[in-house]
């Protein structure tokens, strides 16, 4: 594991093999409009009105590739460390699973009964997961639902078969 130098005093880690090819452009730490900090650069890609127009390059997807119709993941949430075992390939769904599992989203506590009840939601619909007498288990139950949902469907399509399949992930994790 090696360090490349970015701006802001910050530094990204790579793989000893990317390094060479890695270390021969200059990065700076790019914010996103989220607030996360990538390490980034500029490449010129072309001229309009007689002035060069950039892109911005990140460095996860200078080594790990840009695949169609996925995205390229930080498996640890830390948005520097792109080392090859920390980058994944997922689908903006399973991106998103990712970004928030264990930040206590789809946890609330309920006013009337004092519990906390639990969802999470995937392919765009929210699957109820239960109430629970701690925060913790709440959050628990997200977090083990998303895990197992992050498997894939095996080719499921038909709206009912993925419902069945999401019905039998909540039986598995949270015992409803």
């Amino acid at each position: 594991m090696r360090e490349v130098p970015l701006t802001r005093g910050l530094v990204a880690l790579v793989d000893d093999e990317d390094f060479v090819r890695i270390s021969t452009y200059r990065w700076y730490a790019h914010v996103s409009a989220r607030g996360r900090t990538y390490a980034a650069r500029k490449v010129a890609n072309g001229e309009r009105d007689g002035r060069t127009v950039y892109t911005v390059e990140y460095m996860h997807h200078a080594i790990a590739g840009k695949p169609e119709g996925l995205v390229i993941d930080h498996l640890n949430w830390d948005s520097l460390d792109n080392r090859k075992a920390n980058l994944g390939e997922r689908t903006q769904s399973q991106n998103i699973l990712n970004s928030s599992a264990g930040q206590g989203k789809g946890v609330w506590l309920c006013k009337m009964t004092g519990r906390y009840g639990a969802r999470a939601s995937i392919d765009k619909r929210r699957v109820f997961l239960g109430r629970f007498d701690t925060e913790a288990e709440a959050i628990q139950a997200v977090r083990e639902f998303r895990a197992a949902a992050q498997e894939p469907a095996h080719g499921l399509v038909d709206k009912r078969a993925k419902t069945r399949h999401y019905k039998t992930l909540r039986k598995r994790t949270t015992g409803l």
